[in-house]
């Protein structure tokens, strides 16, 4: 027993020193994998004009008592459609694509938490606060219970919502839409760092997740990824990196397939020229899935133009306007 002891503290110490090292040898600035797609990234040509939204921004308390910031737009009929921004971003760089939605429903376009600003940057306080976040975000805004909700994700966005239906604690959408959706980095779709948008501290992420695997939590603050952000990112209040749970809780648990297969009824719209995903592994990805959903690929749109293409709009409200004859998951 007592050598059977030794051993098991031993390999946990090991286990201990391993992961303290891949964190603590690879920080913001110095990272490995920049080399890797590291003179492309995403054509922000689209968003070259780009403003923050001028509709004013409302807020909602939190179940934390944070008071977090969202954009309305109103509509007197028709499902709650809350618009979810990418990695980066924050709702007020969405106003076309709410503006494109707006006859299908109420439009919510929030600021995640984190994000546009709002403090602390690039974090939030543990793993899966933006799903809890998002659920107060329904409950503040909903007109009642009977009214479906309509979750449609951008990129990392698209994650969020694809987390959100994974998750049995969570109220779940009634369908959703997913432009250019982040999977993961282990999914198919993923380009190598996103195309290079993104650029992650690989060996630090592995160390973290290593730590949390134990239930050790102390140092998820520290920072895992940043990103390749326009010229004019810090003038549109673009956020350039992540705390570890913050970039966790903004994507599909590592085992995506299982959240995949909680989707309720879905729509995915992805560019044939999409620079951080690869197109053609989507409709392979969902076709399980097809009794629920579709895939489209939309020919020569890059990664950010779906977001103010009035073909992904029209087919956005398309399939929202198909939902009702589908009664409410509530």
């Amino acid at each position: 027993m007592i050598i059977f002891l030794k051993f098991v503290a031993i390999s946990l110490c090991s286990y201990l020193c391993i992961a303290m090292v891949l964190i603590f040898t690879q920080k913001p600035g110095a990272n490995d994998d920049a080399g890797i797609d590291a003179g492309v990234g995403l054509d922000f040509s689209s968003m070259s004009g780009a403003a923050i939204a001028t509709s004013p921004a409302l807020e909602f308390k939190a179940r934390d008592a944070t008071k977090l910031r969202y954009r309305l737009y109103e509509n007197s009929h028709g499902p709650l459609i809350i618009v979810l921004h990418g990695s980066g971003a924050h709702g007020g760089l969405y106003d076309t694509l709410a503006q494109g939605l707006i006859a299908s429903g109420t439009v919510v376009v929030p600021d995640l938490r984190g994000h546009g600003g709002q403090l602390p940057t690039g974090d939030v306080q543990y793993i899966g606060q933006l799903e809890d976040d998002l659920t107060d975000l329904i409950n503040a805004t909903r007109s009642g219970a009977d009214q479906q909700v309509v979750l449609v994700g951008h990129s990392s966005g698209g994650g969020l919502a694809i987390r959100y239906s994974g998750n049995s604690n969570q109220p779940g959408p009634d369908a959703v839409v997913l432009l250019a959706p982040y999977v993961g980095y282990n999914a198919t779709t993923t380009r190598a760092n996103s195309g290079g948008w993104a650029q992650p501290l690989t060996r630090r992420i592995i160390g973290l997740t290593m730590l949390n695997a134990l239930k050790i939590r102390v140092f998820n603050h520290l920072k895992v990824i940043s990103f390749r952000l326009p010229q004019n990112g810090r003038a549109l209040q673009m956020t350039d990196s992540y705390s570890y749970r913050l970039n966790t809780s903004f994507a599909p648990r590592r085992e995506y397939a299982k959240d995949l297969e909680q989707l309720p009824r879905f729509s995915v719209l992805v560019g044939s020229d999409d620079e951080a995903f690869i197109a053609a592994q989507y409709p392979p990805l969902f076709d399980s899935l097809a009794s629920r959903g579709s895939v489209e690929i939309l020919e020569g749109l890059t990664h950010l133009d779906v977001i103010g293409s009035e073909l992904v709009h029209r087919k956005t409200a398309e399939f929202i306007a198909s939902l009702s004859d589908t009664p409410s998951g509530d």
